[in-house]
């Protein structure tokens, strides 16, 4: 048994030999910088397992919640909001998220620290956060910051829209195609059957630059 008396390890310092434990390890009673003691096998000490009394884990674990301090911030509101549409039943806005299986990524839901390095470069006051598709969960790869009204053209189709198409409308027999363009109500045309009238939303997307999601057609 090697001599441990005095040496230190982190915050711990090894005063003296108590025993052998369960496991054939020397233990060490400790003393922690914090003042409290504790006992410690050999093998814990020696490959860092251990560093203090417990003191240590419980100041990163404050640390980690509060080193930010960007609670005030509007992105730790939006990171919040994500939280409760996702995981809170009695939240508003649950039943078309949580309530659908949408999901925040893990990286994102343990600490907001991850989503603010990854939004703060892409977000400004005037955006909202949007999933590219509305069927996936909050993910960097799924998630961009766009526009109030482009969110709007991008949500789900509302149950009142029997054709099943953002933008698309039902016009006596016809069906009416209309987008927005810089906060302004453009009317694309009208079409004979559902299917060219997705076709022109789409393509009319396309020609414009904007930044709608393009939809599929299903027969």
């Amino acid at each position: 048994m090697n001599d441990l008396t005095g040496e230190r390890y982190g915050r711990l310092m090894a005063l003296t030999y108590v025993g052998v434990d369960k496991n054939r390890n020397s233990t060490w009673l400790c003393e922690c910088t914090c003042g409290k003691t504790t006992i410690v096998s050999s093998k814990s000490l020696r490959s860092g397992n251990t560093r203090s009394c417990g003191c240590l884990k419980l100041e990163l674990l404050v640390e980690r919640s509060t080193k930010h301090r960007l609670c005030n911030h509007p992105l730790y509101t939006i990171w919040q909001g994500l939280k409760l549409r996702c995981y809170c039943p009695g939240a508003t806005k649950y039943k078309d998220w949580g309530g659908r299986g949408i999901k925040m990524c893990n990286e994102w839901r343990e600490d907001f620290l991850p989503f603010f390095r990854w939004a703060e470069p892409l977000w400004s006051q005037d955006l909202q956060i949007d999933r590219e598709d509305n069927d996936g969960d909050y993910t960097p790869d799924n998630c961009r910051f766009v526009t109030g009204s482009v969110n709007c053209m991008n949500r789900r189709v509302k149950s009142t829209n029997t054709t099943g198409y953002t933008g698309v409308h039902p016009h006596k027999s016809k069906f009416q195609v209309a987008i927005a363009v810089n906060k302004k109500n453009t009317y694309v045309g009208i079409f004979n059957t559902i299917k060219e009238a997705v076709s022109a939303r789409n393509n009319y997307i396309k020609n414009h630059g904007l930044p709608y999601k393009i939809q599929a057609y299903n027969e």
